[in-house]
């Protein structure tokens, strides 16, 4: 795809990252993803190395806000949503892999307290953390491959889009899932959030269709998926098929026009942001990806974030303070780093607390297929 080594980037953790890097469309699928080169596997070393998870708001799990409602934690949205689409048994066994500090499991514990949870990693470096977990039982290290248990509920929460083959992780997830018992898996949407093509360590972008195609060509059978659980993001709940279901299908053509239309949309979200910092200093809303990527190419322009989330405000990125809405600096304009319609949202709510609020451009404005 040409343009988009020269776009900042930014890690899955939400820290700065160099441009560069390469993405693609396969022509079969329809897939968009990275290639994994030896470049690609370099910096994903590199990234991983130093992770630290929800480091914006030391270690805790960020806040998904809602119409009406008081915010929940991620996991704590995911779990309703599978406790509500799957007849779970009051007493199980989960694995939850790519458990990182344990959100998840934790969550899930408070959910049904009887079941007993496993977690998989790279490593033993959040150990201490997940062995705090009521009814945490072991951490499996490495391969999926070496796991010998078997399963009523495996989870996948921002984990298959690291991976360079998801189809083979699917696979050996299947392969210790009980019969009866469910995959769950969450992505982010790239058709409702071009922003996810920045993340370096990302291989794949997945959309609804190319979930669907790769969870139907490893033998599962979706029984829900949505883009609506939490924000920019695909939930799917799935159960082991049979070996005559039919495989979902691609959509090379589609995958070929969100890509293009997600770069063009890309480059003109940096270049409005250059622009609205080539006056003064300037503010970012948001202190995650799409807030770091812009953050990495503004660099010293930017004098301070602004977040709706309690866990983040007060807090300081790279000695940046990160505000509440109404704190912030009211003659400083603020670009909201978040998809168009999101940002539009956002910002009438936070005009209301002074802000200047600078909005990403409207898609359909630049010929480009309408993004959340």
């Amino acid at each position: 795809m040409p343009g988009y080594a020269s776009l900042p980037r930014a890690t899955s953790d939400s820290r700065p990252w160099p441009r560069g890097g390469n993405l693609a469309v396969c022509t079969n699928c329809g897939a968009i993803q990275k290639f994994a080169d030896a470049k690609w596997i370099e910096e994903a070393d590199k990234i991983y190395s130093t992770y630290e998870i929800y480091h914006q708001s030391g270690g805790s799990e960020h806040l998904i806000f809602s119409q009406g409602g008081a915010p929940k934690t991620r996991s704590q949205k995911l779990l309703d949503y599978v406790v509500s689409h799957a007849k779970l048994p009051d007493r199980g066994k989960l694995l939850d892999i790519g458990c990182g500090n344990g959100a998840t499991l934790r969550s899930f514990s408070e959910i049904l307290p009887a079941w007993d949870l496993y977690g998989n990693e790279l490593s033993t470096a959040t150990l201490a953390d997940l062995e705090k977990i009521a009814k945490f039982n072991r951490l499996f290290v490495g391969p999926l491959r070496d796991i010998h248990e078997q399963f009523s509920l495996i989870s996948l929460v921002h984990t298959l889009e690291h991976v360079p083959s998801p189809h083979d992780t699917l696979l050996e997830s299947s392969a210790i899932l009980d019969d009866d018992g469910f995959l769950f898996v969450q992505v982010p949407d790239v058709e409702t959030s071009p922003f996810d093509l920045l993340v370096a360590d990302h291989f794949m972008h997945f959309s609804q269709t190319s979930l669907g195609y790769v969870a139907a060509r490893s033998g599962l059978r979706v029984a829900a998926m949505s883009n609506g659980v939490t924000f920019k993001e695909i939930t799917m709940l799935a159960g082991r098929g049979d070996a005559g279901d039919a495989l979902g299908q691609g959509d090379p053509e589609r995958g070929l026009r969100v890509v293009t239309a997600a770069v063009k949309w890309l480059e003109e979200v940096v270049s409005m942001a250059e622009r609205a910092a080539a006056s003064g200093p300037i503010g970012i809303f948001g202190t995650a990806i799409a807030a770091m990527a812009l953050y990495g190419a503004l660099k010293d322009r930017v004098t301070f974030f602004v977040d709706e989330d309690p866990n983040r405000i007060g807090r300081h990125y790279d000695g940046k303070p990160i505000f509440a809405p109404d704190k912030a600096p009211k003659n400083v304009p603020v670009f909201m780093a978040l998809p168009f319609r999101s940002a539009e949202m956002i910002a009438q709510r936070c005009r209301r607390d002074g802000l200047t609020c600078v909005v990403p451009p409207d898609p359909e404005t630049i010929g480009a297929a309408a993004h959340a």
